[in-house]
């Protein structure tokens, strides 16, 4: 079973993990609703199930209301890897320094969790393997030890801070996982309001 970004981000949620304020549409007008009731800017993404939204432009920034039906028809009239688009996430856009990758991926080799980490974001993770290797970190998974103890003692890449409390909300998500192959979070964000990092800087 695969499951949408909006549908991941409940999960989130119910796990006490914070969410930007967001809205699902099926069409400019409910699109253009919905983001007067958030507030601008927003993003609108397009809810397939597949990677690479970004580059084929489903996922776009939306300034004003002046621009919200226009940008909504086109995402909702285009295809991504041959998917149609039929539904669009309305989000708050958030005002961010940093992003971050974190995946979790069960190997079947070790029969146990792998937890994959970059400081670098994720948007390009399999460049970044590929042209910088340093900046991405693994740490198998013990069932039986606390996940959020190896989140922050693992030895990340530079540059990345977890802090109990982050770690403490990772921990949460793990047991939700259960049988599936891959979970991942594409990106993380450090915001200006410590979305991620309640540290200041």
């Amino acid at each position: 079973m695969k499951l949408h970004e909006y549908q991941a981000k409940l999960l989130f949620a119910r796990e006490g993990i914070p969410i930007p304020k967001s809205g699902l549409a099926n069409s400019p007008i409910e699109a253009r609703q919905m983001a007067a009731e958030i507030g601008y800017p927003v993003v609108l993404k397009a809810q397939v199930l597949s990677g690479g939204r970004g580059k084929a432009g489903g996922i776009r920034l939306v300034r004003s209301e002046a621009e919200i039906e226009t940008t909504a028809n086109l995402i909702l009239n285009s295809q991504i890897r041959g998917i149609p688009v039929q539904r669009l996430l309305v989000e708050k856009a958030v005002d961010f320094s940093r992003e971050f990758y974190l995946g979790i991926v069960n190997d079947r080799t070790l029969a146990k969790p792998n937890l994959i980490l970059s400081s670098t974001g994720g948007i390009e993770i399999e460049e970044v393997a590929l042209t910088s290797p340093d900046n991405i970190e693994k740490a198998a998974i013990n069932p039986l030890f606390r996940v959020c103890r190896i989140i922050q003692s693992a030895r990340w890449p530079p540059g990345l801070e977890l802090t109990p409390h982050s770690g403490k909300r990772c921990s949460r998500l793990l047991p939700r996982f259960g049988s599936c192959l891959t979970a991942w979070m594409p990106p993380w964000l450090k915001s200006i309001r410590w979305w991620l990092h309640r540290k200041e800087r």
